[in-house]
């Protein structure tokens, strides 16, 4: 013996021979034992202690469904003292229809032995209901067996509150802009209206002071004007797209004409400003809305002359697989890494803090974004900054379809020479008629001004067959102008070339117009697209005449 103490312990046994008594003592050293049992007393204590100090409700159930542990939090949830719920089932505790849900859900866990989360109502000693969320998990011994379940919940009435609150500012907003971008819809005509007589006047003018000192002046307008249509455009594309008034219409076309035509128009447009632009030939044909699928490349293009000061834009194609790439490509200021997901929101501008409307309102890329979305056309972009940018449409190719055919463009850009024949304008508005007639008869044309059905058959009665028509879409008394082209087209053979001007930016003018074989132009219309159009359709006239 060292003389050191130790916890034993002493069974002792009694006997008796020949009438002695005896005992027997046997002693067992169980300092292992003790120290086990202190050990698992500290684990049981530290294990409890963590629980506790658990926010939350914290319970376990054995395979029975019997309470074995539950944690203060749970207790003041649940409305019961911790001597009530240890041992007692759901049953003893809460209504029928609660308990049978807790059950079915315990069962549930322990039958597929996989975690479940549910949320559910509570009130308790709580004066009010609270949504809790909970989590139940089988408990299982090392070796992997079941041997009950702890589930732990969360209070989430809070959150539930703010979401909800979030939830109706966000259905109140969202009805707020969809309610917006209705009124500008609705309101596209009346905007464009007094856009269109100034655009008018505006080129008559020129036409008149083209030495005159005021010149200047008039050429500053003009630009302004111009930015005024941008701006007004583009407003208008982003209320359209948000209200649901586009539809697609994707059919299979060529690229190659569209490249051509966005060529002839940007060509001038970068030459003038010091820059090249280059455009790669391709055969591919895809399937897409045309119009929409311009829009998107124009707005691309746009952005790209914009903030290009030097060098130049590419536009051209790479196949991918079954779709097509079509890439815009620039030498301009790029767009850091972080805020290429920005430049797609709408008002964003990268250097622009003056807010200079020459740059435009920031809306290109948003409607471009839009547009992409609608038509299922996926958005990406390359950009770093000091290095230019290249935004890529990626658009299905149509298999086996036949090559391109070369695109005359003889009747595209505006002759030049003064024009020859009858032109017939239909609009109620008397400061359009005035515009229209000044403008068309500065290009040599005989003009005859109607305002309404009537009036146009009157006219043509008396001048004669016009070689073509100008009609504004919406007119007085309900009437529109296609009644007014019905109207003379029923009166001579073959039909005479007609065309719509409206504010209106429902698709359904689009498809009318197709329906009668017209052309359809939206308003304000620039002085050089009116002038093509208005060539285009006495040529045609012509043809049909010596036909």
């Amino acid at each position: 013996m060292d003389g050191s103490t130790f916890p034993l312990e002493l069974s002792i046994a009694e006997w008796e021979v020949n009438s002695s008594r005896y005992f027997t003592g046997i002693m067992r050293d169980i300092t292992q034992r003790r120290e086990s049992e202190q050990a698992l007393q500290e684990s049981y204590n530290l294990l409890n202690t963590i629980i506790e100090s658990i926010p939350d409700p914290v319970y376990a159930k054995d395979l029975e469904g019997r309470y074995v542990l539950v944690n203060s939090n749970a207790l003041e949830v649940m409305g019961v003292t911790r001597e009530t719920a240890v041992g007692a089932f759901d049953r003893d505790l809460f209504p029928p229809v609660v308990s049978a849900h807790v059950e079915a859900i315990d069962r549930q866990v322990l039958r597929t032995g996989e975690s479940t989360v549910f949320s559910e109502e509570i009130g308790g000693f709580l004066q009010n209901r609270h949504l809790f969320l909970t989590t139940k998990a089988p408990l299982c011994r090392p070796s992997g067996e079941i041997i009950g379940l702890v589930g732990i919940s969360r209070d989430v009435t809070k959150l539930k509150r703010v979401e909800d609150s979030l939830r109706t500012a966000k259905t109140e907003a969202d009805r707020a802009n969809l309610a917006k971008s209705k009124f500008l819809a609705a309101a596209s005509h009346d905007l464009r209206q007094p856009v269109q007589s100034l655009m008018l006047f505006m080129e008559v003018l020129k036409g008149l002071l083209t030495v005159h000192p005021a010149a200047t002046t008039l050429a500053l307008m003009e630009q302004s004007l111009d930015a005024l249509r941008l701006l007004l455009d583009s407003l208008l594309d982003v209320s359209r797209l948000d209200s649901g008034l586009v539809v697609a219409n994707p059919i299979a076309m060529p690229v190659q004409p569209l490249l051509e035509r966005l060529q002839t128009e940007y060509g001038p447009r970068a030459a003038a400003g010091g820059l090249e632009y280059r455009t790669l030939r391709t055969e591919a044909v895809v399937r897409s809305d045309p119009t929409l699928l311009e829009r998107m490349l124009r707005n691309l293009i746009e952005n790209a002359l914009r903030y290009t000061a030097r060098g130049g834009v590419l536009v051209g194609c790479r196949r991918r697989g079954e779709e097509l790439l079509i890439e815009v490509v620039d030498t301009g200021v790029g767009v850091p890494t972080e805020r290429h997901a920005e430049i797609f929101e709408d008002f964003f501008q990268i250097g622009n803090p003056e807010r200079d409307r020459t740059k435009g309102l920031g809306l290109g890329l948003a409607v471009v974004r839009r547009l992409g979305r609608l038509l299922g056309h996926e958005i990406t972009v390359r950009s770093r900054p000091g290095t230019g940018s290249i935004f890529s449409v990626k658009v299905p190719l149509v298999a086996d379809a036949e090559p391109a055919a070369p695109v005359r463009r003889d009747a595209d850009e505006p002759n030049g020479n003064g024009g020859s024949g009858l032109i017939l304008v239909v609009d109620d508005e008397a400061m359009i008629r005035a515009g229209l007639q000044a403008l068309l008869e500065g290009w040599g044309y005989e003009v005859i001004t109607a305002g309404s059905v009537d009036e146009a058959i009157s006219c043509v009665e008396r001048a004669g067959r016009p070689d073509s028509i100008l009609a504004d879409y919406r007119l007085r008394a309900g009437e529109t102008g296609h009644d007014a082209i019905r109207a003379i087209h029923d009166r001579f053979d073959p039909a005479v070339p007609a065309a719509i001007i409206t504010g209106d930016t429902d698709p359904e003018r689009l498809t009318e117009a197709h329906a009668g074989g017209f052309l359809l132009i939206h308003k304000p219309v620039g002085a050089s697209d009116l002038r093509r159009s208005v060539e285009h359709m006495v040529a045609e006239a012509n043809t049909r005449l010596r036909a």
